[in-house]
């Protein structure tokens, strides 16, 4: 479903540090409030909500893992899989 690669790639460019108003054009949505509106049926929050939440889950690692940036990087990537995950399903 288009849908579903949308807000996917919307997660992959929000776990990358793209701002969540630069987002919705980059995934074929013409109009934020289109956006918003799928995000939100899909994942259950908000496209801030869940850039907020990803955030404090890498703070949390990062404070974890210190300055080795490959585990870093894997436990992101199982925090973003979980993350996912938790509000999809």
């Amino acid at each position: 479903m288009i849908e579903t690669y949308r807000i996917d790639r919307v997660i992959d460019l929000i776990a990358s540090g793209v701002k969540v108003k630069d987002v919705f054009k980059k995934c074929g949505y013409r109009q934020a409030r289109t956006f918003r509106g799928a995000f939100k049926r899909r994942l259950k929050i908000s496209p801030m909500e869940f850039k907020r939440e990803l955030n404090n889950c890498v703070r949390e690692e990062k404070l974890n893992y210190g300055g080795n940036y490959e585990e870093l990087y894997l436990a992101f990537s199982f925090v973003l899989l979980f993350f996912c995950f938790k509000f999809i399903h």
